[in-house]
């Protein structure tokens, strides 16, 4: 369910590592809760979070999920990454990272082609943020990243609510 490769609650440095083609409901890839780990040099390629009826109406985070943590991304690639609402009234958040009352730092990463999708005549609730989708935080930021064809039918390739929000190229 939480964090398809890592469910990451303490502070390591994970280094030069690559997360292809992991799935859960709550972070593809990845989920980092109340640690600060450092995540260098690593690479998040065709991971998705999917919806679940039977368990919870919102995938969050296609590669990556921030949930009160610190968490410090340098040099990543997130790729390829998706949200998939699989039945009507689903909901899906952060087509490649989806962070709620955490505080990410992103540094010299590149975010392409990710996106929230639904499957063929399923007609998704809500669907927020293509490459990211920020509630509630107090201070992500994306420091000289690279944002290219993140998309989605509604809310765009971004999303936040409250809190604030850096980006600077």
């Amino acid at each position: 369910i939480f964090g398809g490769a890592i469910y990451c609650v303490s502070s390591p440095r994970i280094r030069n590592l690559i997360l292809i083609d992991n799935a859960a409901i709550v972070g593809g890839a990845m989920i980092c809760g109340f640690g600060q780990p450092v995540i260098e040099n690593c690479t998040f390629r065709n991971n998705r979070a999917i919806t679940d009826s039977s368990v919870a109406r919102t995938a969050y985070g296609g590669a990556i999920n921030v949930q009160e943590g610190w968490p410090t991304f340098k040099n990543c690639k997130v790729v390829d990454n998706r949200v998939i609402v699989n039945f009507d009234g689903g909901r899906g958040q952060g087509g490649a990272v989806s962070s709620a009352l955490g505080v990410a730092r992103f540094e010299d990463c590149v975010f392409d082609s990710n996106t929230i999708v639904a499957d063929p005549g399923v007609t998704p609730e809500r669907e927020r943020g293509g490459a990211f989708r920020i509630l509630g935080d107090t201070g992500t930021s994306f420091l000289r990243c690279y944002f290219r064809d993140n998309s989605i039918s509604f809310h765009g390739g971004a999303y936040t609510l409250g809190g604030a929000l850096l980006i600077n190229r």
